[in-house]
């Protein structure tokens, strides 16, 4: 992991973190957020204190000026589009040294706003610009977990915006120590059930890649294989698929385990399928029931722990497993 303790570097918009670096002074503190910092290490960043515009200071906007994409004050009109960009970029280059493993960007931002941000042509105005920041993060490392902090404060969204970062983490260990076919097929194998449960043509496609990986394609492998990766986790996964991939490691305890601790598993997974209890019930059975009397292959399976439960735990940077999640999945 690429940060003290085992915990992998988030970045975050500095206002969510509770920092007053909004042009008018205030923070926008985001609860979700800051519970990050219990399996991840929080790094603040704010491009228009950083490009020397203060606080407080005039709002900036988004302005289409023929051809181009211009950044106003717009309550002088004057224009800062390459103050801003200067100091995205010298930010960018910053955290290329760190790494990052996920960013949560603050909605609507003329900087830091993934998607939606307002656009003004003349008196219109479209949600439909990124901002200057958040359009460059993306630009440049374009498989990094993104979230806003809409999307997390959602009830599944810090489940899935963790299994997203420590997913992604422990990618980039397997690569970062040089990647071996070995290596890969440990790694998909590790993951099947956590890809199948978000996106199963996309598991499917990786073991496409994965029956080709000699020494000589794992280079250009290696990236396409992230980008599926990456993808396939951005999708939120369903009640249906959470279902099925416990089904699958049920079916592989049935006749070890004790019969009245089985029975009891099925009518958990039942009753969470129907909706009359969150998917922690079924899963702490599974687990317990998985560690006591399941295979090697079995109990390594990211799905049962895609992060760490408790700080300062690691989330096996090779692909080995990491920590419980107890609740239910999905931001976008």
């Amino acid at each position: 992991m690429a940060a003290g303790h085992g915990r992998p570097r988030v970045g975050v918009s500095a206002c969510l973190a509770g920092q007053a670096v909004r042009w008018d002074g205030r923070d926008k503190r985001s609860e979700p957020l800051l519970a990050l910092g219990r399996w991840v290490e929080l790094l603040p960043v704010c491009p228009e204190v950083e490009a020397g515009f203060g606080v407080p200071r005039p709002p900036i906007r988004l302005e289409r000026r023929g051809d181009a994409v211009r950044v106003v004050d717009y309550g002088a009109g004057r224009d800062v589009t390459e103050a801003l960009q200067a100091a995205v970029e010298r930010r960018l280059e910053g955290l290329a040294a760190l790494p990052l493993r996920g960013f949560v960007l603050k909605t609507r931002s003329p900087s830091c706003g993934p998607a939606g941000v307002d656009l003004w042509e003349g008196a219109q105005a479209r949600p439909e610009a990124a901002g200057v920041f958040a359009a460059q993060l993306a630009a440049r490392w374009p498989t990094l977990p993104v979230t806003d902090e809409v999307a997390l404060a959602r009830a599944d969204g810090v489940e899935h915006f963790l299994t997203r970062v420590f997913a992604f983490a422990r990618w980039r260990a397997l690569v970062e120590g040089g990647l071996t076919a070995h290596g890969l097929v440990n790694f998909h194998a590790r993951h099947k059930l956590l890809l199948s449960a978000h996106d199963g043509r996309a598991y499917r496609a990786l073991g496409r890649l994965v029956a080709g990986a000699g020494a000589g394609a794992l280079e250009a492998l290696g990236p396409e294989y992230e980008r599926t990766l990456m993808g396939a986790l951005r999708t939120p996964p369903t009640v249906g698929r959470h279902v099925d991939a416990m089904e699958h490691l049920a079916g592989m305890v049935d006749d070890a385990a004790p019969a009245g601790e089985v029975r009891a598993l099925r009518e958990a997974i039942a009753r969470y399928r129907a909706g009359e209890v969150a998917r922690s019930a079924p899963l702490e059975a599974l687990r317990g029931l998985v560690a006591r009397f399941g295979t090697a292959w079995a109990r390594e399976q990211a799905y049962l722990r895609p992060y760490p439960e408790a700080a300062g735990e690691t989330a096996h940077p090779r692909g080995d497993g990491s920590g419980p999640s107890g609740r239910r999945g999905g931001d976008r």
